[in-house]
């Protein structure tokens, strides 16, 4: 039996984290600083985005066990890198881009896990609830 590398699974893990504590930061700082330039902002969510999209990617590309955890992302990987692009190269129009796109972005997130715990439940994983 051939034996499957956890390294990519483990690079997505961990670029999952960071990104999420990243995304905290920088809202914690957004709160206290509202007046940061636009451009600064749009630079930074470009730049969050294209590394949000390649760590999908990456999870995509990983073999995880039944498939479930990161089978939508190669399609949200790519959706990350485009807006990601759009972003850096029009930082000025960032925030009315990033509300749309983002509004867009979390409910199909949302709606695709959705899904991923009904797969999970069919499967008969235990714990499908939590990705519910």
């Amino acid at each position: 039996m051939k034996m499957r590398s956890i390294i990519p699974m483990r690079i997505a893990k961990i670029g999952y984290v960071l990104i999420s504590a990243a995304f905290c930061l920088v809202g914690i700082i957004m709160m206290i600083h509202p007046d940061l330039s636009l451009n600064i902002i749009g630079i930074f969510c470009g730049i969050a985005m294209i590394t949000f999209g390649i760590v999908k990617l990456i999870g995509y590309f990983s073999k995880d066990l039944f498939r479930l955890a990161f089978q939508y992302d190669l399609q949200f990987g790519i959706l990350m890198l485009v807006i990601g692009l759009i972003i850096l190269l029009k930082p000025i129009n960032t925030i009315n881009f990033i509300c749309i796109s983002l509004g867009i972005f979390i409910t199909i997130e949302g709606l695709f896990k959705i899904r991923i715990a009904l797969d999970a439940k069919s499967f008969g994983i235990q714990k499908w609830w939590l990705i519910f």
